[in-house]
């Protein structure tokens, strides 16, 4: 087979459309990196591909079958899995070897959504470093994932990834300090770079697309992420049971992504139960750019009750002057001030409303905070400036 030639490779096991998929698409698209040659090295499963190829050109890809994520329904799979895990982890280095063998790169970036566990990325930094690449980096969004099982032997991996490492790149101080206190990485300070992420800016006056058939006289308040129990969705859904009948005949929920499907289940068994269902339209998936859905909605809610890495879909609404009501934790603490935003405390449903009924009194004076929101987004977190951050560390040193 003919070796197939990169300037960068980037290693991103994934499953479903989020933070991390937009974060690459932006970063691809920006000047210091669309023209370069890269390779994506990704897992067969993963949903969020078909947008990365719709919005970035001139990407190539190599797939796997990832051996440290499996889906198993029944029990004693899983727990064969688990007990199984070092050992398949010591065989996707060597598949990873066997991949990366057949490419010519100068460096590589390992894209990890959370730290922890068993990774694929991680794998192949591995193998990266067996084949003579000392050009790998590490980036990491989200929090430490603490491993169900095996979290010794995770530390001594991390001990020994670390040396096969020339850089650590978190989205956020938050990530990063969650990251260096819980797992095995002890790097020096010169091993470490936070580079907030960043929102793609375009000079548009397209009219909008509109995905949504409702009334322009309710207010269409969205949702856009994973649908997990600490993104918050269910503190949205109670809100409504604080709204006067005059306030909620007014109002139009849309919660947009995918999850669990007992999770959901049960949320909608809720929605049926307080008769909330005429207020509430569940979407699994949307053929759209998350900028596009987002600026469909009146108001984005972002409700995650422990820790965010960054919150890519606030942060583009923000981009795009249209009104959050979003709690405070994590990352969005280092983006996000009571100018900006309009923040309530995590698992407070009431809060939400009280901030829907405060939007529906004064439309003008939020709608004022969200163009000072985009001017600020902009100038402070655009993809440009957080691109030409990483191509000072990744291209200016290849």
């Amino acid at each position: 087979m003919t070796s197939k030639h990169a300037t960068i490779v980037i290693v991103y096991e994934n499953f479903l459309y989020g933070g991390t998929s937009t974060h690459l698409i932006n970063l691809l698209n920006s000047t210091y990196f669309k023209n370069l040659e890269v390779i994506i090295i990704t897992n067969n499963n993963n949903q969020s591909i078909k947008n990365i190829k719709k919005n970035c050109k001139n990407i190539n890809f190599i797939f796997f079958n990832s051996l440290n994520v499996m889906f198993l329904k029944h029990k004693i799979l899983k727990g064969f899995f688990f007990l199984l895990k070092p050992l398949l982890f010591m065989i996707s280095i060597a598949q990873f070897y066997i991949l990366l063998r057949k490419v010519r790169y100068k460096s590589l970036l390992a894209n990890c959504g959370g730290y922890g566990d068993f990774r694929s990325e991680i794998a192949a930094v591995f193998s990266s470093r067996l084949l003579g690449i000392k050009k790998n980096y590490l980036l990491i969004h989200h929090s430490y994932r603490s491993p169900k099982l095996w979290r010794s032997v995770v530390k001594v991996f991390d001990f020994f990834v670390l040396k096969f490492l020339k850089k650590i790149i978190f989205v956020s101080h938050a990530t990063k300090k969650t990251v260096l206190k819980n797992s095995g990485l002890k790097p020096t300070p010169k091993k470490i770079v936070v580079i907030h992420n960043g929102v793609l800016i375009k000079n548009e006056n397209k009219k909008i697309k509109k995905i949504f058939k409702n009334n322009n006289n309710i207010l269409k308040i969205g949702m856009l992420s994973r649908i997990e129990k600490y993104k918050g969705q269910e503190d949205l859904l109670k809100s409504l049971l604080f709204l006067d009948n005059k306030y909620k005949r007014k109002v139009k929920i849309f919660i947009i992504g995918n999850g669990e499907k007992k999770y959901i289940s049960r949320m909608k068994t809720f929605i049926h139960q307080q008769k909330l269902n005429k207020f509430i339209v569940f979407k699994k998936y949307l053929n759209e750019e998350s900028k596009t859905i987002v600026k469909n909605f009146d108001i984005l809610v972002s409700l995650t009750r422990d820790f965010e890495g960054f919150g890519y879909s606030l942060v583009e609404a923000m981009a795009h002057s249209v009104p959050v009501i979003t709690t405070n934790v994590g990352g969005t603490k280092e983006v996000l001030n009571k100018n900006n935003a309009n923040i309530v405390k995590p698992y407070d449903p009431r809060g939400v409303s009280l901030m829907i009924i405060d939007y529906l009194q004064n439309t003008r004076k939020w709608k004022k905070k969200a163009k000072l929101a985009s001017i600020f987004i902009k100038k402070k977190f655009n993809s440009e400036i957080m691109s030409k951050k990483y191509a000072k560390i990744i291209i200016s040193s290849t």
